[in-house]
């Protein structure tokens, strides 16, 4: 306590009978207060936090630590097949969303060009937190041609050999044609359901077309197969 503070002596006699003298000097150390701040990834670890702690012969300090939320928020914008991913200047990964958000590997740019219909995040980190993207869908990429006036989904595009075609809306016959790059056709045939495959295991890797007519309209479509 302040009050404390001061000198004051004491005058003691031993037993030969000689007088000691004790001086006493009494400083004042106040309690110390101590903010630590901190910042979480976590919203329910935010808020604050006092603790005293208790310091044998001298005073005690109070320590109140400060944790703050501070999260990623991270997104994406889309340009035909072209995502990036925001907010800038954090380091990113980007993943397949199909494969269990397996990493693309050499993928690590704020932008990403998809080269496969598919679906696709990132995953963004500040050197403390960790946040990852909503996944989106590139359904585009390989169409040459479409007017049919509704979306038609070709999957996987690049493929092994098995196409799978899905087709809205309900047609009586639906006309096939692959050709491959020289125009030459290798597969010819009709199709009663909107849903249905196509076979390309048999041929060689390269690049074929994909004819698709039903109803007086088409759609065409650039396929590589691995």
């Amino acid at each position: 306590m302040l009050a404390d503070v001061g000198t004051t002596s004491q005058t003691l006699v031993n037993a030969g009978g000689c007088d000691s003298v004790l001086t006493t000097i009494t400083s004042y150390a106040p309690n110390s207060a101590i903010i630590i701040n901190e910042t979480t990834c976590s919203q329910s670890e935010a808020g604050t936090t006092t603790d005293t702690i208790f310091m044998t012969g001298i005073c005690d300090s109070l320590v109140t630590t400060i944790t703050t939320f501070t999260p990623i928020n991270a997104y994406l914008t889309i340009n035909e097949n072209v995502l990036t991913v925001f907010p800038n200047g954090m380091i990113y990964q980007w993943v397949n969303c199909e494969s269990s958000f397996s990493e693309i590997l050499g993928e690590s740019n704020q932008t990403f060009t998809a080269s496969s219909n598919g679906s696709y995040a990132a995953v963004v980190d500040d050197g403390i937190c960790i946040d990852t993207t909503s996944c989106e869908n590139i359904m585009g990429i390989g169409i040459i041609e479409n007017n049919f006036e509704t979306e038609i989904k070709l999957y996987p595009n690049p493929t092994n050999g098995l196409l799978t075609i899905e087709m809205e809306g309900s047609f009586e016959t639906i006309e096939i044609t692959v050709k491959n790059d020289i125009g030459q056709v290798i597969i010819s045939k009709t199709e009663p359901i909107t849903i249905f495959n196509v076979n390309l295991t048999k041929y060689s890797s390269g690049i074929y077309f994909l004819h698709i007519s039903a109803d007086n309209k088409s759609a065409v479509f650039k396929v590589l197969k691995e």
